[in-house]
């Protein structure tokens, strides 16, 4: 596997900033009741690579809903981590394992079940020391210096954006079905590019809570296609 697909796969297996759907969507139609009993969520990033490899991370915690105010809040922990990675990938795999992952919950969610926006926390003490874990890593694989200083770039991007991503703001009551959206880009030099994001959702229909809901983001940018897939459950906790 070549430096620049090792880049490539650095920018998609470490947590940078996730696609958002271009347009705010509407909370789906009927009632949202979502149980009070524990749950797993789990959220599954794959990363399609150039030669058909993938490489997959996988986050579940363990959440529950409350009431709170005119809306719900929902705390978690992360319960466990796996990571699938090509052959040559191993640092970085072991790299994400370790990986703490806090700064997601609690959730805020409105009567309605939709995610309320809220700024990113600064980074604490233990995401400042995975930063560096990662940076002395990059250094330690010998990368030329073009590639290490992109390489470190993306990891300097936590300072600002650390660890959380942008979830989907109707994750947890989505309207059920399919949509797509294209949206085109600009790029140097005068060329035109396009993001394609299609959105499957299925829910319960008791309570409106989704059961299932996956976002596949394929970014053309003149011909050089990527594609990223995320997915998330919710089920009952053993």
């Amino acid at each position: 596997m070549s430096r620049a697909v090792w880049l490539v796969a650095t920018a998609a297996i470490l947590p940078i900033a996730a696609m958002s759907a271009a347009e705010t969507p509407k909370p789906a139609a009927g009632l949202f009741k979502p149980t009070a009993a524990p749950l797993i969520l789990t959220r599954t990033l794959r990363h399609m690579m150039h030669d058909g490899t993938a490489i997959v991370t996988r986050r579940s915690y363990r959440v529950q809903f409350t009431a709170e105010g005119n809306g719900f809040e929902l705390a978690g922990t992360l319960s466990e981590v796996s990571v699938e990675a090509p052959p040559g990938l191993e640092a970085l795999a072991a790299l994400e394992r370790r990986r703490p992952d806090p700064g997601i919950f609690p959730i805020k969610l409105d009567a309605a079940g939709m995610i309320v926006p809220s700024e990113d926390p600064a980074p604490s003490r233990q995401q400042r020391q995975a930063i560096g874990t990662a940076s002395a890593d990059i250094a330690r694989m010998n990368l030329a210096s073009a590639e290490a200083t992109q390489a470190q770039g993306f990891v300097s991007q936590f300072q600002t954006r650390p660890f959380r991503t942008y979830w989907p703001l109707d994750l947890f009551h989505p309207a059920a079905g399919t949509q797509r959206e294209q949206k085109a880009i600009a790029l140097d030099g005068g060329l035109q590019g396009q993001v394609t994001t299609v959105i499957t959702a299925s829910t319960d229909r008791a309570s409106g809570l989704v059961s299932d809901f996956t976002r596949t983001v394929v970014t053309d940018l003149g011909g050089d296609k990527r594609t990223v897939i995320e997915e998330w459950t919710l089920a009952p906790a053993p």
